[in-house]
């Protein structure tokens, strides 16, 4: 039998990963959230991933995501759901407050459509907790 067609632990369920940062950016967490997701999806699951716009490492949107709040993207069989947050240019305790809080309400009132099966939150912030 291909591994195409054994069942897998994932097959046809819907996974839902939250996390700061996702593919393009290529290094923290992003890749590693790009990779298990990819995983799952290869591995037969429905896929998405509630993400901010890419700005890490530099602490500056990305150009084509600048003026955009709100963006679906199809990566390695995933359905990426970006949201806008607050990008501090410098940290402070403060102004990282302020990018966890926007991250928190963004994700909280524009989640993906659909009820998932299972909700994987891969963040280094207390809000990646609060909206999982």
């Amino acid at each position: 039998m291909s591994d195409a067609a054994r069942p897998g632990p994932f097959r046809g369920r819907r996974l839902l990963l939250v996390s700061t940062n996702y593919a393009p950016e290529l290094t923290g967490i992003g890749p590693y959230a790009t990779q298990l997701a990819e995983h799952w999806a290869a591995s037969g699951a429905r896929v998405r991933a509630l993400t901010g716009m890419p700005h890490y490492p530099s602490w500056r949107l990305e150009e084509s995501y600048r003026g955009v709040w709100r963006t679906v993207e199809i990566r390695g069989g995933v359905g990426v759901h970006r949201r806008r947050h607050y990008v501090p240019l410098r940290q402070t305790a403060l102004k990282r407050a302020a990018f966890e809080a926007s991250i928190l309400a963004t994700g909280l009132i524009a989640p993906p459509p659909g009820r998932p099966d299972v909700v994987v939150s891969q963040m280094p912030s207390l809000a990646g907790g609060v909206i999982g």
